[in-house]
C-alpha cells in the first residue's frame, strides 16, 4: 500500500521558488489501477516521480507498505526503484536498433540475472503480453501499440510492486489504447498497485479511482 502524507515539492532556483506539490495526502492500495488527473503543469508528473523514486519530496512521508521511502538516502532510493519500481514513460525509450528481446532483457542484465533464467522470464512475459512474435525484431519497424507493449514488458520483468505509467497511450489509436487499458486490468490483479497520469477522461473512466489535482493540490481522491 502507497501512503503519502503531507507530500510537498518545491522548485527553487537564484530568483524563484515554485511550489509544485502542496500537501497531498492519499492512499493508493494494492490491487488498484488509479489514475492522476489534471491541466498541464498541476503537478501529476512530479507527484508520479516521487512515487517513482526519481524525486524526492521537500516535506512530507511516503510509504510503500513499512517503507519510509522519503527517509531513504539516494542511494538505498535507487536501490528501491530498481527492485520495486516499474516505470512506463510516453514516448517508450526504448532503443530502436536493439531487438525487442534486448529492450526487455535490459532490468535482468543490470541485476546478472543468469542467462538461462532471462530466456525464461522473457518468454513467459512476452507470452503474457501477446508479443511473443516480436522479441528477434528490431524496434524501429514496430508500431506505437506494439513499442508500449514491449515498455511494459521491460516494466513489469523485474517484477515490481508499483507500476507507473505517464500518459501511456497518449500516442496510440482508440483501440490500441483500449487493448493497452484491458491489458493493465489485467495486470492489477496479482496485487499490483498501478497508478497512471493522464489527460484523458476515457482512460481515468477505465481505473478504479481518480486523484485529480489542480495547482499542486490534491482536489479529488
Amino acid at each position: 500500500m502507497i501512503r503519502l502524507n503531507n507530500i510537498c515539492k518545491t522548485y527553487e532556483s537564484k530568483k524563484v521558488a515554485k511550489e509544485v506539490l502542496k500537501g497531498v495526502n492519499c492512499t493508493i492500495r494494492r490491487g488498484e489501477l488509479v489514475a492522476i488527473m489534471g491541466k498541464s503543469g498541476a503537478g501529476k508528473s512530479t507527484l508520479l516521480n516521487i512515487i517513482g523514486g526519481l524525486l524526492e519530496a521537500t516535506s512530507g512521508q511516503y510509504f510503500l507498505d513499512d517503507l519510509d521511502v522519503t527517509a531513504m538516502t539516494r542511494g538505498t532510493r535507487d536501490r528501491f526503484r530498481e527492485q520495486q519500481i516499474g516505470l512506463i514513460v510516453q514516448d517508450y525509450a526504448l532503443i530502436g536498433s536493439l531487438t525487442a528481446y534486448d529492450n526487455i532483457a535490459m532490468p535482468l542484465e543490470f541485476r546478472n540475472v543468469p542467462i538461462n533464467l532471462a530466456r525464461k522470464l522473457i518468454k513467459e512475459i512476452a507470452l503474457e503480453l501477446e508479443i511473443a512474435h516480436l522479441l528477434s525484431q528490431k524496434v524501429h519497424s514496430l508500431s506505437g501499440g506494439e513499442c508500449q507493449r514491449v515498455a511494459i514488458a521491460r516494466a513489469l520483468i523485474k517484477q515490481p510492486t508499483v507500476l507507473l505509467a505517464d500518459e501511456p497511450t497518449g500516442a496510440l489509436d482508440e483501440q490500441t489504447e483500449q487493448k493497452i487499458l484491458e491489458l493493465l486490468q489485467r495486470l492489477k490483479q496479482d496485487n499490483r498497485i498501478i497508478v497512471l497520469a493522464t489527460h484523458s477522461r476515457d482512460v481515468a473512466n477505465c481505473c478504479d479511482r481518480v486523484l485529480r489535482i489542480s495547482e499542486g493540490v490534491l482536489v479529488s481522491n
